[in-house]
């Protein structure tokens, strides 16, 4: 039955009611691409990608859920690791991880505040100008577009926080070491997410036509990993020598560790390249312009994680010096070069 708006029930109408004809259905042949439960016609093109994404979606949703299964089956920290808080209570964040729920990401945006539109509008403007001024992504850094495109569908889905995100006490204490790596493609809002590609866009556009595809989503995925690294080990000395457990059962999501160490190596060698053909005093200053973008980022977003940005920018730093100042240590370590002897 049809039920009407102000609540009543009508009959539906008489045609629907009739049985279809079994000859005249058996009797039309169908088109490549067409059923009988549907009256439009779709390409076997159309039923391909259709059956690619619905795989896809079940397994992202399969996989999530098998996470945060496996998430409550792992031994969870006891009060008595996390401390209490203010007063002797077990603050309520804390009392949220121990019970294994998680809030999902990405979160409800305060589209009236004017600090989104800025940092959106920001991020606009530098993904307008590189792409006016280099070319067509997709021709100039495709593995830069999958990658963002990669980000884009893991936020298309609303993850849980505590199942993907990155905790150092998950990792060392449950052995959750991917973690390092699905934290990165996690993103808490679409503030977060556009600030973060449109840096990666800008630093895809100078590296992967040197690295080529396949080296640039591996040195991406290598930095998201090494900065974490840094930071779980900075948790943990914390932890060890401090007595302060603030970093280490602190949650963290987002690729902008990974980026900023991107954007380090990319200013690096922008200015590497403009040194040789124009040398000029202000190309100097250009390896230190990431430093501007880390400014930036906890000006309008105060809440930002200053301790994985200040990762990030050192595992950029170690990325670009260590391979041009080893192969220059080992020289002199093998010849005795003046002062430095074996």
């Amino acid at each position: 039955l049809h039920v009407t708006p102000g609540g009543g029930q009508i009959p539906p109408p008489l045609a629907l009611r009739l049985p279809p004809c079994p000859s005249i259905a058996a009797s039309m042949p169908l088109l490549p691409g067409e059923t009988r439960d549907r009256d439009t016609y779709q390409s076997g093109l159309g039923f391909f990608f259709d059956d690619g994404a619905r795989a896809v979606r079940r397994w992202a949703d399969t996989t999530q859920v098998a996470a945060e299964n496996w998430y409550r089956g792992l031994k969870l920290p006891s009060f008595e690791d996390l401390g209490a808080g203010a007063g002797g209570a077990v603050p309520q964040v804390v009392a949220g991880i121990v019970e294994g729920s998680g809030p999902a990401i990405p979160v409800d945006m305060d589209w009236e505040n004017p600090g989104v539109w800025r940092v959106l509008l920001a991020a606009a403007a530098s993904a307008c100008a590189d792409v006016y001024h280099r070319g067509d992504p997709l021709r100039r850094c495709p593995g830069t577009v999958l990658l963002i495109a990669a980000h884009i569908g893991a936020f298309t889905h609303r993850l849980r926080l505590y199942a993907w995100g990155f905790n150092p006490a998950r990792v060392l204490e449950g052995g959750q070491a991917y973690r390092m790596l699905s934290s990165a493609f996690c993103h808490a809002d679409v503030v977060h997410l556009a600030s973060n590609m449109a840096s990666v866009l800008h630093s895809g556009y100078s590296l992967e036509p040197a690295w080529g595809h396949y080296r640039l989503l591996g040195e991406a995925a290598a930095a998201a990993v090494a900065s974490n690294a840094l930071a779980l080990a900075l948790a943990l000395a914390q932890r060890r020598l401090l007595g302060s457990a603030s970093e280490y059962y602190k949650w963290t999501v987002g690729f902008s560790a990974a980026a900023l160490a991107m954007r380090v190596f990319t200013a690096h060698s922008e200015s590497e390249a403009r040194r040789q053909v124009a040398p000029r005093m202000w190309s100097q200053w250009m390896p230190f312009a990431f430093w501007g973008e880390v400014a930036a980022a906890h000006l309008f977003v105060p809440a930002s994680d200053l301790v994985g940005h200040l990762c990030g920018v050192t595992v950029g730093l170690l990325r670009w010096h260590l391979p041009r100042l080893w192969p220059d240590l080992v020289r002199r370590l093998e010849g005795g070069g003046g002062r430095i002897q074996g």
